[in-house]
Formats: structure tokens, C-alpha cells, sequence
């Protein structure tokens, strides 16, 4: 009997690592196939209870914000468009990427964790129009 819950717990903390790594991949919480992320998060207090210390939660507190900077960090990162105008690199601003990139930190200073597409088709939308 000692072994079944020794091999529970195992599978508990690879299941916790396991959907920390897919969302500092940048995936959502609602996407992880594996379990429902409330699972993950019931599984992630068992053990911390049985351990008595919150290591687990903060492992996935620490992952939701690497999900947050690694959104954040692409739109940074592309918000000027460089293209080649007359032979010679122009950096533009890219309007599409700024959109998204407000209407994601509005969603994440309110608390939200995830990537609010819905409403907003950043691909339609043009650069400086």
C-alpha cells in the first residue's frame, strides 16, 4: 500500500510540472489536455498539505506569470513591423500589436490569466490605419 501512494504523489507532482511547463510554453490553462487546470490545482494543494509548505502553488503562481511575460515579450517584442521600403528597412508600428497588447494587460490587471482573443481579430486588423 505504501508504494500506491508513493506512485500517486509521483504522478501528482509530474502532473503539476507538467502544466507549469505548458504555460510558461505560453499555452492557457483552459488548453492543457491532461487535466482540468482546477485538478491541477487540487493536486497541487494535496501535496502542499501533505508537505506541509505551499511549494507547489508557487510553483504554478510563478508559471502563470511566465505566461503572462512570455505574451507580453512577443508583443514587445513585435510591435514594430520592419519591412523594406524603396531599398531601404523601415520599422512601422504595428497597430494590430499594440491592440492586442492593451486589451491583454487590461485583462491581466483585472485579474484574468488568460489571453482575451475573443473580440478581437489582431490578423485583420491593419498596421497604421
Amino acid at each position: 500500500m505504501e508504494n500506491a501512494n508513493k506512485y500517486c504523489k509521483i504522478n501528482k507532482m509530474d502532473a503539476v510540472e507538467k502544466f507549469c511547463r505548458h504555460l510558461r510554453d505560453g499555452f492557457s490553462k483552459e488548453c492543457f489536455i491532461d487535466f482540468d487546470y482546477s485538478e491541477v490545482h487540487r493536486m497541487a494543494d494535496e501535496i502542499d498539505k501533505e508537505n506541509n509548505n505551499n511549494e507547489c502553488s508557487d510553483l504554478i503562481e510563478r508559471a502563470y506569470r511566465e505566461y503572462k511575460y512570455y505574451w507580453e515579450k512577443a508583443g514587445i517584442d513585435n510591435i514594430y513591423t520592419e519591412f523594406e521600403e524603396n531599398k531601404i528597412k523601415v520599422k512601422k508600428f504595428n497597430r494590430g500589436i499594440w491592440m492586442f497588447m492593451y486589451k491583454l494587460k487590461r485583462e491581466i490587471n483585472s485579474g484574468q490569466t488568460e489571453i482575451p482573443f475573443e473580440g478581437v481579430n489582431v490578423i485583420r486588423l491593419k498596421s497604421n490605419s
